[in-house]
């Protein structure tokens, strides 16, 4: 199944318009990591809902939700599958999503991870707390000083080179001593061939990334370094926290700006047999000079019959005295 899926922005501003694609059979849409498209929301039970690829078409299937599923404003029984068509808005829980159906590649592994963690930094950003990790020396001669690691996937150098991301006077450091990588929600640190080697925790930092847990010490010549990272914590605490009950007037329309084409979308209900076929899209307008009727001609109007009656006339007198100027002759 080509499936893409558009999140449509929610009204904390927190994200703009995020997209995600996927090619496989069943899309679970949920709170939990294992999940297809995971959104770090309380209003998303664990287990929300699914979209599925089955002979009927492709379906969405409420999986026993808290707040239930919402398909272009109508909410759908539970384990009920419901026939959804390109273009078609899905909301779960507060989230509105767009289904698009069109072939193209796949997201790679840990994408809807990623997408959810930026989300929850933009959040954590709107209400004045750090999101990304932090580099801090906790001892040493440079005590005090950190570095924010802003940038995903990018390696960041520690060491005594003034070209050092995090540069320290530190006379036992290499010039490169570690480097330090954020991968969406993990830390990684690694050796980078310096001449004292790091050790990580109690344990010898190698040439090979490794995880950096805030619970552990990264030790870099005769300086201590410590890990603030708040997102983990953040996104592990929305896991654990219970369904939230959305209130009434939560139930709103899709967002501003959201495409709909309603026209020839089958409405909100079980899924046909396999043998249904799809319902066509059709033009509700007439073709141009039909009648109101299935493109019947349009009756005349009155105005025009009485016009007719009297070109009629017209004839049938002049024919008459045609003949009687044609008898006069005769006679004469």
């Amino acid at each position: 199944m080509a499936l893409t899926v558009l999140i449509h922005p929610d009204r904390s501003g927190a994200h703009g318009l995020l997209r995600l694609s996927f090619d496989t059979p069943r899309a679970v849409v949920a709170r939990a990591r294992s999940c297809d498209v995971q959104w770090p929301d309380p209003t998303v039970s664990l287990r929300h809902a699914s979209i599925r690829h089955e002979p009927g078409g492709t379906v969405v299937v409420d999986e026993g939700s808290t707040n239930g599923v919402l398909v272009d404003g109508e909410k759908l029984p539970p384990h009920t599958p419901c026939v959804v068509r390109h273009e078609h808005m899905v909301r779960v829980g507060r989230v509105w999503l767009e289904l698009r159906f069109a072939a193209g590649p796949p997201d790679p592994p840990g994408r809807s991870e990623a997408v959810a963690l930026d989300v929850l930094a933009g959040r954590l950003h709107a209400q004045g707390e750090q999101a990304e990790p932090r580099i801090a020396v906790a001892d040493g001669p440079d005590a005090g000083r950190e570095l924010v690691l802003a940038e995903p996937d990018r390696e960041y150098v520690v060491g005594r080179s003034p070209t050092a991301d995090l540069a320290l006077s530190d006379a036992e450091l290499s010039r490169r001593h570690v480097g330090v990588s954020r991968r969406a929600a993990e830390v990684v640190a690694r050796d980078l061939g310096a001449a004292r080697p790091a050790l990580l925790g109690d344990k010898a930092l190698g040439a090979d990334a490794a995880v950096w847990r805030p619970a552990d010490r990264l030790h870099v010549g005769s300086s201590t370094l410590v890990l603030h990272h708040e997102l983990p914590e953040a996104l592990a605490e929305i896991l654990r926290a219970p369904d939230e009950r959305m209130r009434q007037e939560e139930y709103l329309e899709p967002p501003p700006g959201a495409e709909r084409r309603r026209r020839g979308a089958s409405p909100p209900g079980p899924a046909p047999p396999e043998s249904a076929a799809a319902p066509q899209e059709t033009d509700a307008s007439p073709a141009p000079g039909a009648g109101p009727d299935d493109g019947e001609p349009a009756p005349p109007s009155d105005r025009f019959r009485v016009v007719d009656a009297l070109v009629v006339l017209l004839a049938l007198g002049v024919l008459g005295l045609s003949v009687a100027g044609l008898l006069w002759l005769l006679r004469g």
